[in-house]
């Protein structure tokens, strides 16, 4: 069977095991090819036909769309791929209409709740909803909790797949006790609160020492909190061979998920973590509950401190009752899952072509390339055209009436503003004429002012000369002369 494989990022993390799994078990029956966004080489897939450089991505331009998909078409067409298999997240919009064009299976994977509420907007959830409408032939979910969620949206098929465990790679190892375990994770956002809360714990928890493999941009944070511990913790960073240097060290390791499975293969005790909580030692009634939701602990309760240590003192006493190699390797063992997997692949029926979709894609080519594909109305007159007439899904139909709708009042808002806008611009014009004109006044009324203040200091100049200059005797005598000529004309007058 010739493969597929798309994904996002290939990077480091749970993910990338889980692809490189399956690679590693098929390659040689099975032609295996990759078509990967961001990848970064560490040696999970030797000899993998890979192509890079694609924009699955939430930013990617039209013109950078149509190119993407244009890739995958060669790719599927000459190498004559039976099925697309896609990982979240955005991988899929370019792999519904290469699936379309070449009329060839498409298959999603659920590896969380991420691959079900990536969605960032309306046309998002539209186009993926499309895609299960109309080209992805089966989900497979790593967890019932996946199956669930997908079940609203009616994907012509749902099957759980577990994440598969490669037990010939995972040797056997000794549990050494010695109190010391290993935390396996991602050191970044999603991992970050599990971790940190049991470091700020570790002190009063019955673990003397802890080595950290992995890496990621939390890194430094948590390092920073260990150094206020009285326990030892060491950070030793990524590596690509855990299988080796977990072996024959530890009392047990601490991990979610994907890790938490590799511990229980190897034979070790797993303290269950993550969604800030500690759910305490897998024991048998956990690792039941936990098996079908992915070794998760979303779903489970928080140990208070005093059950750990109470759990720890029984794992360091009887060891044998929390070793589930045997269950792991019986359930999840990649012989088992893979041909599980391969089984459903060939059991899939034969994609059909979507007129409707296929000549949506073709009008892209008609619209700005430089503009964004995952926006909300960019392509919303494609959608009214080909997708909102012919769709069965009335979710689908409701979201892009929704959609109309948003884009109405959107028109209508931008109507209003463009209108206040004008006025604003209109009233503005007439307060800088205003301004202008009181300008020229202030100038006008300085001007006069300046001139009356010159001449009022002119006549207190004058007043203080004549305050300084004729005193009170000069005018009595000038009084009295005017006196004395007023009496000799009265004289004469007689």
């Amino acid at each position: 069977m010739n493969i597929l494989i798309l994904t996002e990022n290939y990077t480091k993390g749970g993910l990338e095991t889980h692809i490189a799994t399956y690679y590693n078990q098929l390659k040689n029956d099975n032609n295996i090819f990759f078509a990967i966004g961001n990848y970064e080489e560490y040696g999970l897939l030797p000899e993998a036909k890979i192509e890079t450089g694609f924009h699955f991505g939430f930013d990617v331009t039209i013109g950078d769309f149509i190119n993407d998909v244009n890739r995958l078409v060669e790719l599927i067409i000459g190498n004559k791929i039976d099925v697309i298999h896609v990982h979240p997240f955005y991988s899929v919009y370019q792999a519904l209409f290469a699936a379309q064009i070449t009329n060839t299976k498409l298959v999603y994977t659920y590896h969380g709740p991420g691959s079900l509420t990536f969605t960032a907007n309306l046309f998002d959830e539209i186009m993926f909803e499309v895609a299960l409408e109309t080209t992805i032939s089966s989900v497979i979910s790593v967890s019932q909790r996946g199956a669930e969620g997908f079940k609203r949206l009616e994907p012509k098929s749902i099957v759980i797949i577990p994440n598969a465990i490669d037990d010939k790679l995972y040797k056997k190892t000794k549990v050494i006790k010695n109190k010391k375990w290993a935390i396996v994770s991602r050191l970044d956002s999603d991992k970050y609160d599990a971790i940190e809360e049991l470091l700020k714990n570790i002190d009063n928890i019955d673990i003397d020492e802890i080595d950290v493999w992995g890496d990621g941009n939390k890194k430094k944070e948590l390092e920073n909190i260990s150094k206020s511990l009285k326990k030892k913790i060491v950070f030793k960073g990524f590596s690509t061979n855990l299988c080796e240097e977990l072996l024959n060290k530890y009392n047990g390791v601490i991990g979610i998920g994907r890790a938490a499975m590799e511990g229980l293969v190897m034979g070790y005790p797993v303290m269950l973590v993550g969604n800030k909580k500690n759910c305490g030692v897998i024991d048998d009634d956990l690792y039941e509950k936990t098996k079908n939701h992915n070794f998760t602990a979303r779903a489970f309760n928080q140990k208070s401190i005093e059950e750990i240590n109470k759990q720890l003192k029984l794992v360091y006493s009887n060891t044998e009752k929390y070793i589930f190699r045997e269950q792991i390797i019986k359930e999840f063992g990649i012989n088992e899952i893979a041909d599980r997997y391969v089984k459903h692949l060939e059991g899939l029926p034969e994609q059909i072509q979507n007129s409707s979709v296929i000549s949506l894609f073709s009008d892209l080519s008609q619209l700005d390339e430089k503009i964004r594909f995952h926006d909300d109305y960019n392509i919303i007159n494609l959608l009214n055209e080909y997708i909102y007439i012919y769709t069965n899904n009335i979710f689908i139909k409701n979201k892009i009436m929704i959609l109309n709708n948003m884009k109405k009042e959107k028109m209508e808002n931008q109507a209003k503003f463009d209108e206040l806008l004008g006025k604003y611009n209109e009233l503005k014009e007439k307060n800088s004429l205003l301004k202008s004109s009181t300008d020229t006044l202030i100038k006008e009324n300085e001007k006069k002012i300046n001139t009356l203040c010159h001449s009022n200091s002119r006549l207190e100049y004058q007043l203080e000369y004549l305050s300084n200059n004729i005193t009170t005797k000069t005018i009595i005598r000038n009084n009295l002369r005017k006196l004395i000529n007023i009496f000799r004309k009265n004289k004469r007058s007689e």
